[in-house]
């Protein structure tokens, strides 16, 4: 199966944007994937997790993201390696293809809503 990614090498994001991959069939095991991917934020290990999701996207059955338990820090270096080409995506299943991406993200920009109170 081929993955690809949302976003592209060189690429300025904003601090809320999780990294997207995208897989053209329906993964049944996602372990030697998530095992196996790298990222690092300014050189460190980043603390995130994979969520899997069934995808919109013409041509595309699964996409995962990526997320860190908070925003990305600003003006951060972010680097991923997927290093899967070859490892099981299940029973009969092998994932054709490795990759990396490297970003940025630009100044943090936040902003929040109370829907609830009244001026």
């Amino acid at each position: 199966m081929h993955v690809s990614l949302l976003q592209g090498d060189g690429g300025v994001y904003g601090i809320g944007i999780p990294i997207v991959a995208y897989v053209d069939r329906k993964v049944s095991d996602a372990t030697a994937f998530e095992q196996a991917t790298k990222v690092t934020v300014n050189g460190a290990p980043a603390a995130g997790a994979w969520y899997w999701q069934r995808s919109g996207r013409d041509g595309q059955v699964l996409e995962a993201h990526y997320r860190t338990r908070a925003y990305w820090p600003a003006h951060a270096k972010i680097n991923v390696v997927l290093p899967v080409k070859g490892l099981s995506a299940g029973p009969g299943l092998t994932f054709e293809n490795s990759l990396t991406l490297s970003i940025a993200t630009g100044p943090a920009h936040v902003s929040s809503v109370d829907c609830a109170r009244r001026s």
